[in-house]
């Protein structure tokens, strides 16, 4: 039976879902904060069978024609030397995108089968048992079946059915920040990477012509970082990144500059059950791997497949739908997770032997034997889940 479903998140995973919902003869609606569909962000990457899903979808084709079509990432000393390169594969997965053009596309395969409500947020929600009856941020209110929670690492809904989001996020000890610089360097579909002792900088672009996009990354385990801070996290990178080499003033100059910076923090979301009632999460807002995994666009996208299907395959058993989504789900995000704390370990190896062999590894890359056996070891884990025959 067809069902009224509120999907409170219209990013990655929100629109995935709704796709298949749709099709299914569901009548889907789709909340999203931001006042109209969001541009820009970090390029973002599918791996293993995401890419099936997207063939799928019929939008394998139009992802493509979008690709970022990045080469490696040249890995440079504090002087601008060369010191390795990291294959394609490690940072762009098997096909990149940038965020916002991924988002365009999922908007526009769904916005006539889904009612789209931009600019408001769930703030209130009520499960019954047999509806859950929800409070919008305009005050509004709606009755529905289900209600799923797409809205990433600080999810909404997971706070207010799950509980406070120190309950489930686990900071990994790195945070970040990205924005759009002047391209100083003519960068053309490649990027440049420099590592002195936790801090990363990096600058990546497509085009010579056009703005490239400067990131930070800062290990410290120590550090209490609010993300909503913006003026103070600008001041916190200023003075952690002050006297790095290469091309790091020009960029922190930039970063002063810019009037958009996103600052968040590397970190993972760890929950027993996706669900709740008629309340399930998916996404980020479920099982955020982080980006240091790479995984976290195919995992949406993997996910949104999952449940839709489990969702039809149950039909008035909805809570062994959503069981059998995540008990399908749950294995491959802890890989996918594993890979991130693995990735991390290894950026504090900031002396003695573990860093003069992780620099050794680093030169190896110039290779190509050992820069292709990266690359494929790189993909493994994201190939690693098998899809389910619906």
């Amino acid at each position: 039976m067809p069902f009224d479903i509120l999907i409170n998140g219209g990013g990655i995973a929100g629109p995935c879902l709704a796709f298949w919902l749709a099709r299914q003869g569901h009548a889907v609606t789709i909340t999203e904060q931001a006042r109209q569909l969001r541009s820009g962000g970090q390029a973002v990457d599918f791996r293993g069978p995401s890419l099936v899903v997207l063939e799928k979808m019929g939008l394998l084709a139009a992802v493509r024609a979008s690709a970022t079509r990045m080469g490696p990432l040249v890995l440079v000393d504090e002087r601008g030397k060369e010191v390795g390169r990291l294959p394609t594969e490690v940072i762009s997965g098997e096909l990149e995108i940038f965020w916002g053009d991924l988002a365009r596309i999922f908007y526009e395969a769904v916005r006539e089968d889904v009612d789209y409500r931009f600019g408001i947020r769930v703030t209130a929600l009520h499960d019954d048992g047999e509806r859950v009856n929800v409070t919008f941020s305009d005050t509004s209110t709606g009755s529905y079946d289900f209600v799923i929670g797409a809205d990433g690492l600080h999810s909404g809904i997971r706070g207010l059915v799950f509980g406070p989001e120190q309950q489930y996020v686990t900071a990994l000890g790195q945070c970040f920040g990205f924005f759009d610089t002047d391209n100083r360097l003519r960068l053309d579909h490649r990027g440049m990477a420099c590592v002195a002792s936790g801090r990363t900088a990096v600058l990546q672009a497509t085009d010579p012509e056009k703005p490239a996009r400067a990131s930070f990354y800062l290990t410290d385990p120590r550090l209490g970082f609010d993300y909503r801070d913006t003026e103070h996290n600008k001041r916190l990178f200023a003075a952690r990144f002050a006297g790095m080499g290469w091309e790091v003033t020009a960029l922190l100059k930039g970063l002063a500059e810019a009037s958009e910076v996103y600052f968040d923090s590397i970190a993972q979301v760890h929950l027993d059950s996706y669900s709740r009632g008629r309340v399930c999460l998916i996404g980020d807002a479920a099982w955020c791997a982080s980006p240091r995994s790479g995984m976290g666009t195919s995992l949406a996208v993997v996910g949104a497949y999952v449940l839709a299907h489990e969702l039809r395959a149950a039909g008035d058993d909805y809570a062994a739908g959503f069981a059998e989504y995540q008990r399908l789900l749950a294995p491959y995000v802890a890989r996918c997770q594993k890979v991130a704390v693995d990735s991390l370990k290894i950026d504090n190896f900031s002396s003695g032997w573990r860093a003069r062999l992780r620099n050794v590894g680093i030169r190896l890359l110039r290779i190509p034997v050992a820069s292709k056996l990266v690359a494929r070891q790189s993909l493994a884990v994201g190939r690693s889940f098998t899809l389910p025959n619906y």
